[in-house]
C-alpha cells in the first residue's frame, strides 16, 4: 500500500512539472489580424519610411498603435517604429536693406519743425531735409522699416572697414507717427582692431516687434563713424504643416443636457480641433473632452469660445483651435447654455510614419488589427535617435501605403479565450490526491492499531 502511494505521488508531481514547462510562444503570422495593407518600396534603401492613413487608423484596435506589423514576402517579421512627424523647418529668410536717413545734431527729433520729412502715399520715407544739413555732426538716423517691421527680429548696422576703433551704446527707437517714440532694443556695437584682426560686433536685437519708424541714437558719430547702411533681419518662417481634416457627427450624450460625444472610429493624432455650428450666427463656450477607449475617464483639452457669424453675405468663423497631439477616439462637447441642434467636430491630424528594416524580398506587407498579440519592441526607434538628419535620409526609401484587404477580418479583433489552466488543476490535483492518500494511510493504521489481539480462547 505505501509504495503504491508514493507512485501514485511521483506520477502526479512529474505531470505538473511538464505542465510547468515553459511553451515557447506561437510565431506571429499575418492570420492573426484582421486586415492587410500592400506596401510599395520602389527604392532600394535599408531602411523605408512611409505615411499612415485613415483608413489604417480605423483598423487597428489599440491607440499606441501595437497591434501593426510589418512583414516581407517570405513571412518574416521585420522590425520597425512608429514615428510622429516633426514640425516643418523654418524657411531661412535673407537680410531686408532699409532705407536709412542721418539726423544732425540740431535737428528736431520730431516731424515738423525745421526738419521736413516727405512721405508717399503707402507711408514709405521717401526724403528728410533740414537747415544746414551738413554743418553738423551725426547724431541719430531715421529708418523706414518697411511693411514687414512686425516681423524684425534684429538690426544689421554698417559702417566702412576703415572706421576707427569705437565701442558704444546705441539705442533704437519705434514710432507709428514720427511723433512718439518708445524704446525696441538696445545693443553695444563695436569695431576693433587687434594684431592684424578686426572684431565687429554691429547687431541690434530687439525687444519686441517694431514700428514703421525706427530711430537710431548714434554717439559713435562723435568719433567720426558714420553709418553705410542699415538691414533687417526678418524672424524665420516656418511653413504650415500639412492636415487631413475628419468630420464627424455626434450623438447627444445621456448623462447630461446640452452636451454631445463623438466616436472618431479610429484613432486619429489629432492637434487641432474645428466646431461646425448646425445654424448661422451661434456662437457658445465649449468644453472639449477626449479618451482612448470607453472604459476611461474624460480628460479636459479645450474650454474656447467658437461662433459661426454671417452678416451682410460674410461668414465669420471662429479659427481652428491647437491642442496636445493625441490619439483618441472618443469625444465629447459640453455647453454652458443652450445652443440648439448639435455641432459637428472636426479633427485636424498630420499622420505618424511608419519605419521599418526592409529585410528579406519584396513585396512587404503591413498586417493591422488584433486583439490576440502584445505590442512588439520597436529597436528602430533607438536607431533612428542615433542618426543625425543627413544620415537618416541617406539610409531612407519613401514607400507608400496600398489599400486595405482582408486577412483574418472581424474575428482577429475579439480577443482569444483565455486558456485552460490546467497546470493549476493539475497541482491542486496532486495536493488533493496526496491529501487523500495520506488519509488513507493514517485509516489503514488506526484500524490495525485497534484490532483485538489473536490468541487460543480462554478456557
Amino acid at each position: 500500500m505505501k509504495s503504491r502511494a508514493w507512485a501514485l505521488l511521483a506520477l502526479l508531481g512529474a505531470i505538473a512539472r511538464a505542465h510547468a514547462a515553459e511553451v515557447p510562444p506561437a510565431a506571429v503570422t499575418p492570420q492573426q489580424f484582421a486586415w492587410r495593407f500592400a506596401i510599395e518600396a520602389p527604392q532600394q534603401a535599408p531602411l523605408q519610411r512611409l505615411a499612415l492613413d485613415e483608413s489604417l487608423y480605423g483598423s487597428v484596435t489599440r491607440a499606441d498603435l501595437g497591434d501593426l506589423r510589418v512583414f516581407n514576402a517570405e513571412g518574416e517579421v521585420l522590425e520597425h517604429a512608429i514615428v510622429a512627424p516633426r514640425e516643418p523647418a523654418a524657411a531661412a529668410r535673407e537680410p531686408v536693406a532699409l532705407r536709412l536717413f542721418p539726423l544732425r545734431v540740431g535737428d528736431t527729433r520730431a516731424a515738423g519743425g525745421s526738419l521736413r520729412i516727405r512721405l508717399d502715399a503707402s507711408g514709405a520715407l521717401l526724403d528728410l531735409s533740414g537747415p544746414d544739413a551738413g554743418a553738423q555732426p551725426v547724431g541719430a538716423y531715421l529708418i523706414d522699416a518697411g511693411t514687414e517691421h512686425a516681423a524684425i527680429a534684429a538690426l544689421r548696422l554698417a559702417w566702412r572697414d576703415d572706421a576707427t576703433d569705437f565701442v558704444s551704446t546705441v539705442t533704437l527707437e519705434s514710432s507709428t507717427d514720427l511723433r512718439a517714440w518708445r524704446t525696441v532694443g538696445t545693443a553695444a556695437v563695436a569695431s576693433l582692431t587687434h594684431a592684424g584682426q578686426r572684431l565687429a560686433r554691429h547687431e541690434i536685437a530687439l525687444h519686441e516687434s517694431p514700428d514703421r519708424y525706427l530711430r537710431l541714437q548714434w554717439p559713435a558719430a562723435a568719433r567720426g563713424v558714420e553709418l553705410s547702411g542699415a538691414s533687417a533681419l526678418l524672424r524665420e518662417r516656418a511653413e504650415a504643416r500639412a492636415r487631413h481634416w475628419t468630420r464627424i457627427e455626434g450623438a447627444a450624450a445621456a448623462d447630461v443636457r446640452h452636451a454631445w460625444e463623438f466616436d472618431a472610429r479610429g484613432w486619429l493624432p489629432a492637434d487641432r480641433l474645428r466646431i461646425a455650428f448646425a445654424e448661422p450666427n451661434s456662437m457658445a463656450t465649449l468644453r472639449l473632452l477626449s479618451r482612448p477607449a470607453a472604459t476611461e475617464p474624460w480628460r479636459e483639452r479645450a474650454d474656447a469660445l467658437f461662433y459661426r457669424l454671417q452678416a451682410e453675405g460674410t461668414e465669420l468663423a471662429s479659427p481652428e483651435l491647437a491642442i496636445e497631439r493625441r490619439r483618441d477616439r472618443y469625444w465629447r462637447i459640453e455647453a454652458r447654455e443652450g445652443n440648439g441642434k448639435a455641432p459637428a467636430l472636426e479633427l485636424g491630424w498630420a499622420p505618424d510614419e511608419l519605419v521599418f528594416v526592409a529585410r528579406g524580398s519584396a513585396p512587404f506587407l503591413l498586417a493591422a488589427g488584433s486583439a490576440r498579440i502584445a505590442a512588439a519592441a520597436q529597436p528602430v526607434e533607438r536607431l533612428l535617435a542615433d542618426l543625425d538628419e543627413t544620415r537618416r535620409r541617406a539610409l531612407t526609401g519613401s514607400a507608400t501605403l496600398g489599400g486595405r484587404s482582408r486577412l483574418a477580418g472581424p474575428d482577429a479583433l475579439r480577443p482569444v479565450p483565455p486558456p485552460v489552466p490546467w497546470q493549476r488543476y493539475l497541482l491542486w490535483a496532486l495536493l488533493i490526491g496526496g491529501v487523500l492518500v495520506l488519509l488513507a494511510m493514517a485509516l489503514r493504521l488506526y484500524r490495525q492499531m485497534n484490532l483485538p489481539p489473536s490468541g487460543p480462547p480462554a478456557a
